[in-house]
């Protein structure tokens, strides 16, 4: 490592200006600061001088001091390799390079006559093959391109809707804004023809338009709580009719299903239905119908 500082260097180079080992006085101590801490390793001793070097520091540590102790402060550090002379004081320089290269020249012609494992050759022409496919299917068309058909009425969203249509997504709409009065028309459908098949008696049921059918339903209402209900209070009797009155007559003004949408303009949220549902289940519940 290159060091620098305010003082000269003890071995300097670079033009002195940077330096390997510098000599650093703290009040009446002294310091030996080197750039390379691995100098003063057993197998660098007998390096070139290193040895000399480092007897050398020591006596000038000590230099003066009756019970000398120098210490040897190396902070976290990583190394890798090995020290390895380029030449010897007697060898030429330009020898040591033309080893260097004909042993670079050996390991290449090592290479050239290298052969694969068999493993590697298959593993290789395996994804070699894989490669190939992913290059056709990216400039070969898979599937033949789809018969180009004109259209002869605007987009969907731009066509006008129906009164049919319009309530019809209206009812299958998420959210509270959805109708639900087509649920309701079949739970009407069914509720009728097991109320009127069990409280009528064969009677004839007049179509919701006929002036007779308020006062039937009248009929059926009472029928039904005095049949089914005898064993109520008096004001729960009256409740219970009051409330299968309203049902009878809120189903009557509903259009058949097939209508439903044309002939009329009735909305019906979530909570209307489930309440209506409820109380057609209690009442099939006491005419006997699971």
């Amino acid at each position: 490592a290159a060091l620098t500082t305010q003082g000269g260097a003890v071995l300097p180079y670079d033009e002195d200006n940077v330096g390997l080992v510098y000599d650093m006085r703290l009040a009446r101590g002294k310091v030996i600061v080197l750039g390379d801490s691995s100098l003063l390793i057993n197998h660098m001793l007998g390096v070139a001088d290193n040895q000399r070097f480092v007897a050398n520091t020591l006596d000038y540590l000590c230099d003066d001091v009756p019970s000398c102790r120098p210490y040897l402060l190396v902070g976290d550090f990583a190394l890798t390799g090995a020290y390895h002379a380029e030449h010897g004081e007697d060898e030429d320089p330009q020898d040591a390079l033309a080893a260097m290269l004909d042993a670079l020249n050996e390991r290449l012609r090592d290479l050239e006559d290298y052969t694969p494992p068999y493993n590697a050759l298959y593993y290789a022409s395996l994804l070699l093959m894989a490669g190939l496919a992913v290059f056709l299917a990216t400039i070969l068309p898979l599937r033949r391109a789809p018969r180009v058909v004109p259209r002869v009425r605007p987009p969907d969203a731009l066509r006008p809707l129906s009164e049919f249509e319009w309530n019809l997504q209206r009812y299958t709409r998420a959210g509270p804004q959805g109708n639900y009065a087509l649920p309701v028309a079949l739970l009407r459908d069914r509720f009728e023809r097991e109320f009127f098949s069990r409280v009528a008696h064969n009677e004839r049921v007049p179509p919701p338009d006929d002036p007779l059918r308020p006062a039937f339903l009248r009929t059926m209402a009472q029928r039904y709580v005095d049949l089914h209900l005898a064993d109520a209070s008096p004001g729960e009797r009256v409740k219970a009719t009051r409330s299968t009155l309203r049902l009878l007559e809120m189903f009557s003004t509903l259009p058949p299903r097939s209508r439903l949408f044309l002939d009329g303009d009735a909305t019906f949220s979530e909570r209307d239905l489930n309440r209506i549902a409820r109380q057609c289940d209690a009442i099939l519940t006491h005419l006997g119908v699971r």
